[in-house]
């Protein structure tokens, strides 16, 4: 099985955005949205899809943006490359038994 996996930002210009975080580098900017890290699994021997197999969601915050100098002080858990680490160990728990036979894409 081979678990591709990656983020893809969901960006909105509407009334909603105020409930939304940031999805760029630039704090002014009108387009706000949510994170979403999908893992979709694939038979490797046949190439079909077996389905979506994790996904996590987020808003980056506020009171958050514009501390990317700050990332070597914060612990790796608390940081968005922590995304990778939690789908893979979500993996481990919801297939022990092939985790041998899986490599992460």
């Amino acid at each position: 099985m081979l678990p591709i996996e990656d983020t893809s930002t969901l960006c909105y210009r509407h009334n909603v955005t105020k409930e939304l975080g940031h999805t760029g580098t630039y704090k002014q900017s009108s387009s706000k949205g949510i994170l979403v890290h999908s893992v979709l699994m694939i038979d490797a021997e046949t190439e079909q899809t077996i389905g979506l197999a994790e996904q996590h969601r987020w808003c980056r915050k506020d009171e958050g943006f514009g501390t990317e100098n700050d990332r070597k002080r914060r612990r790796y858990e608390t940081k968005e490359s922590y995304k990778w680490q939690r789908s893979s160990e979500a993996l481990s728990r919801r297939y022990p038994s092939v985790m041998d036979n899986i490599i992460s894409v």
